[in-house]
């Protein structure tokens, strides 16, 4: 369940650096 929630915080970050990049 750990390993889980880390990877789905790992993707939020990284669509927080896309949107950051895009706008």
């Amino acid at each position: 369940m750990k390993y889980r929630i880390k990877e789905l915080e790992s993707v939020q970050n990284i669509e927080k650096k896309l949107k950051l990049i895009l706008n």
